[in-house]
């Protein structure tokens, strides 16, 4: 699979996951800073997808602790990726913040 394929496909199984857990879309000044695909968010849970570089990122936020209802998206969001793209390829991260020119997202594997 070709790293655009595997990128449209991850991109569009976090939409469609965000879109079964009642996310809207939302576009605020992070949101093109950061340089993201796509943001949704619900209540106090937000999630964004983008391209930094050969990966597709995924950031999830609730201000305080996650809750079960998140928790649950998160997992259902690892799953259908692993099942779509295959174990391997998905991976936990720590979301870096950085500030312009630098790019927030997931420090490169070790």
């Amino acid at each position: 699979m070709s790293p655009d394929s595997a990128t449209h496909i991850a991109l569009s199984i976090g939409e469609r996951t965000a879109q079964r857990f009642g996310l809207t879309p939302y576009t605020d000044p992070y949101q093109s800073q950061d340089r993201f695909d796509f943001c949704m968010a619900r209540d106090t849970f937000f999630l964004c997808g983008k391209r930094k570089g050969r990966e597709t990122q995924f950031r999830g936020y609730q201000s305080g602790r996650f809750t079960k209802w998140a928790d649950g998206l998160q997992r259902q969001l690892v799953d259908s990726l692993q099942s779509a793209l295959g174990p391997t390829s998905v991976r936990a991260c720590s979301w870096r913040e950085e500030r312009p020119p630098k790019e927030s997202g997931c420090p490169p594997p070790a």
